[in-house]
Order: C-alpha cells, then structure tokens, then sequence
C-alpha cells in the first residue's frame, strides 16, 4: 500500500480469480456514490483447487447492509477480503496495518466505516478459492471446532481485537468505549481458548483455576464449559461428530 499512487485500489489474492468485469463493477459503485463509499465488496463463487465451481458465497447478511464500525468489532463482522476494494485514504489516515495481524478482513472494513460508508454488490465477482489457509483438516466437525480452521480463526479474531486496543490513539469513532470493553473481555476469554488448544493434554489440568477466575471476573461459563471441552477433547469431538452424523 506504500507504493500505491491510484485513489481506488483492488486487491486480488494469488490463488483466486477475478472475473473480467470485477474493477468495472467496484469502481463504478464507488464512483456512483461521489467517493464516500470507502469500501466496495461482493459475493463469491467458491471453486476447488482445480478450478471446479462448487457454490455460491455471501458475506454475513449484516455486511451487505450499512453498517457501523463498532458493529463490525462486536459483532466479529468481516468481508471476503478477496472481493474487495478500496480507498487509498483507508491506509492515509491510519498506517500500515502492522505486522501483528493476520488477516485484513476484519480491520479494513472497520477503517473503512469509519472515514464513510462501505458498499456491497452481490454479484460474485470473484472465484474463490478453498484450501490452502482456510482448509480444514477433514477429521470431523469435532476436531475442526477445536483443533481446525475454528482454531485459527479464533486466533485472528484475537489479534483483531487486540490490534484495537494497542491502536486505540489512532480510531475515533462512536461507541469507542463500549468496543474497547467488548475487546478486553473477549481477548482475555480467547486467549485462554487459544491457550487451551496449544497446550499438551495433560497439562491443561493446570489452567483450570485460571478458567474459574475468568469465569467469575466476567460472570459467564465459556471458559469452564472450553477448559472442559478441550481436557476432554476425545469424549467432546465425539459427542460433536455424533449430533452431526445425526443431523444429516
């Protein structure tokens, strides 16, 4: 983004594939709106590594409306970072994003709310493909809940949310307050997760105090119910894979 000179940028990530309107059909949007859209985003047809089309993609409904910043970081809102573009003054008057975070999706679209509105198509205007990062293990949904895709993503959220928080001097915007409290308590309760997931099997009887004084600080039981989750990770991904072989 620092050698970037144009007004509208649109990223393409290397192992999808734009269609030949994609740029025609962002920047149109934007310019439609006289620039205030700061951020144009869009559907996706998902394809296999070999090109194979399998389905069509939307975001979340609540990011193809108007939406807000703090919404975005209560609410853990995020585009498909592959479909969209943006204004240069999203990084202008914000910086770099920092080598801290891993994923854009997140972070941009709440910059982006802030200096101006954020636009959705639904056209899919992008083939995107799965595997590589976002691939899951294909050991049942169980594993994947703890130990999957759910486990990385869980780690992004946190780094999202603590991004937030480090960079508090440089966001102004509504409901500062009420989203740096929902990042607090939430870094804390993932971080434990996270810890949960890395740490050896028979060590995690040692963070069961730490999932009591989480629990009672934050009046809520997810630490326990995770702490329990991941001691007994073999009866739980059972009992997960279970109600979902029931399910279809």
């Amino acid at each position: 983004m620092e050698l970037v000179s144009g007004d509208f940028i649109v990223v393409n990530a290397g192992d999808d594939v734009s269609l030949p309107e994609r740029t025609e059909a962002l920047v149109e949007i934007w310019l439609s709106s006289r620039e205030k859209v700061k951020l144009v985003h869009s559907a996706t047809l998902r394809i296999d590594e070999h090109g194979n089309s399998l389905r069509y993609r939307a975001p979340r409904t609540e990011m193809q409306q108007d939406i807000t910043p703090d919404q975005i970081i209560i609410k853990c809102l995020c585009v498909i970072g592959a479909t969209a573009g943006w204004t240069r003054d999203v990084f202008l008057n914000f910086g770099p994003l920092g080598e801290s975070l891993l994923n854009e999706d997140h972070i941009i679209p709440f910059r982006a709310a802030i200096l101006g509105s954020i636009e959705y198509t639904p056209d899919a205007l992008v083939k995107h493909r799965e595997g590589g990062v976002s691939a899951c293990a294909g050991r049942g949904p169980g594993h994947e809940y703890l130990y999957g895709f759910s486990h990385k993503s869980r780690l992004w959220d946190y780094l999202v949310d603590l991004h937030i928080l480090k960079s508090s001097l440089n966001y102004t915007y509504p409901k500062k307050n009420e989203v740096e409290k929902v990042c607090r308590v939430r870094t804390q309760t993932m971080r434990f997760m996270i810890d949960l997931a890395e740490t050896p099997k028979l060590k995690r009887w040692g963070l069961l105090p730490r999932a009591v004084r989480l629990s009672r600080k934050h009046q809520q039981l997810s630490p326990l119910k995770n702490w329990a989750r991941y001691t007994f990770d073999v009866l739980y991904m059972k009992y997960v894979d279970w109600r979902a072989a029931r399910k279809i």
